[in-house]
């Protein structure tokens, strides 16, 4: 296990809609899927894959029990060099997988799972992931369709945002250690947002950012109550409740 040091407190392209196999039905979260969906660089778009059912609700609890997972955030200090050292981490033992935020998925299409939280944004790139992305799909939004689970309190707390619903998820899978990427909680240079830029017009930019610290606060808590670990390997952050290491001690 990497050494850490402790803090305390927390403070601070769209492709054509395309034609996808039906699914059989068979639900299996733990399941080895890395000989079917190694895209090689990062950004590759693969063949359309069969959309996996998601399970049911109460399925999430324990998927993932004792397992590593990294959580890749949309935080302007997340790299292409970070998402394929998390690729190829992944590809190279069992019992690790990953959950992307939002638009990241565009990045790491192999990735074990989507978590959003906005409603609009789901509608602006439902098609782009229906034809694209092979991994389930979580949300508290209300998004409805055969292809998204969604997950309400009291059983679920998504704590106010998608980085924040992520860990949660992770959590609820009964993982032994989350690790996260793109956790940044604050802009970039130049007031940037997303490591692949601005949303398209009509979605937010982490307009609520200012109430993140106190939710990650809380999730904090959470984790520990449930005897979860979590790291924060973001490159650049402002939270403090999450010990700190770099992603090549926490891998």
């Amino acid at each position: 296990m990497p050494g850490v040091n402790s803090i305390l407190s927390c403070g601070l392209k769209k492709t054509a809609k395309a034609d996808v196999p039906v699914h059989d039905g068979r639900v299996d979260l733990s399941g080895d899927r890395r000989g079917a969906d190694n895209a090689g660089t990062v950004g590759d778009r693969p063949p359309v894959l069969p959309v996996p059912k998601p399970p049911a609700k109460r399925a999430w609890g324990g998927v993932w029990q004792g397992a590593d997972v990294v959580v890749m955030a949309s935080g302007p200090s997340l790299t292409a060099e970070d998402i394929e050292t998390v690729r190829q981490w992944r590809e190279a033992g069992e019992n690790r997988y990953v959950i992307v935020t939002n638009t990241t998925y565009q990045s790491a299409l192999w990735a074990d799972a989507l978590f959003f939280y906005d409603f609009k944004w789901w509608k602006r790139y439902e098609q782009d992931v229906a034809a694209n992305f092979a991994g389930h799909r979580v949300t508290v939004s209300s998004a409805s369709g055969s292809s998204v689970t969604r997950l309400q309190s009291p059983r679920f707390d998504g704590f106010g945002n998608s980085g924040a619903g992520a860990i949660s998820l992770a959590v609820l899978a009964e993982a032994r250690r989350v690790i996260l990427l793109g956790l940044d909680c604050k802009y970039g240079k130049g007031g940037k947002r997303h490591h692949f830029g601005n949303h398209p017009p009509g979605l937010g930019n982490a307009l609520s950012l200012k109430k993140w610290p106190n939710s990650f606060k809380r999730l904090a808590g959470h984790a520990k109550n449930k005897g979860v670990e979590v790291i924060n390997a973001s490159r650049d952050t402002a939270l403090t409740c999450f010990p700190r290491v770099s992603l090549e001690e926490a891998l």
